[in-house]
């Protein structure tokens, strides 16, 4: 528990690296309609790499509070089943060591035992999935973080029997 301890403070102590101060040598005039919201340009490896090194960091760094809460929540919940997991393999082990071989009450220990350990395993391989495909997530996040506006400037119009494709810049 110690040493969880000082992980999460070293984490949390390490979070003022990664902030930074966006500078904006002008003024962005915004037209105030309700349909047009203009997000400043994020850096997408850094959302990654948050999001890789700290569960739902990447996805509070683009600004999606939501689905940080669900990577938290979906992470804490698989990492919290292969502690178990863990837990329970070693008490069957002890407890199979502690046996003569070769008895009911050791094979019955062995079964649990190899049964919590592929538990474990197959938890284990599901908490790095789930942060891979969160950092990719944040990563594909923070590249279309103004796609919506972007989307505005292409056009695509059908008009007698013609495609006419119109592009603004």
């Amino acid at each position: 528990m110690k040493i969880f301890l000082i992980i999460i403070i070293f984490i949390l102590s390490c979070l003022n690296a990664f902030s930074e101060e966006l500078e904006v040598p002008f003024e962005i005039e915004v037209e105030q309609s309700p349909e047009y919201i203009f997000y400043l340009p994020k850096n997408p490896t850094k959302a990654a790499l948050l999001s890789a090194f700290i569960p739902g960091a990447g996805q509070i760094y683009n600004e999606r509070y939501l689905k940080a809460g669900a990577v938290i929540g979906i992470q804490a919940a698989l990492v919290g089943v292969a502690v178990h997991s863990d837990r329970k393999m070693n008490d069957y082990k002890a407890r199979r060591n502690d046996l003569e071989k070769d008895t009911p009450e050791w094979r019955h220990n062995e079964v649990l035992y190899r049964e919590h350990y592929e538990r474990r395993q197959s938890f284990i391989f599901w908490v790095a999935t789930s942060v891979f495909l969160s950092a990719m997530e944040a990563y594909v996040d923070a590249h279309l973080i103004n796609f919506n506006d972007r989307k505005k400037q292409i056009r695509l119009m059908f008009e007698d029997q013609k495609l006419q494709l119109s592009i603004t810049f």
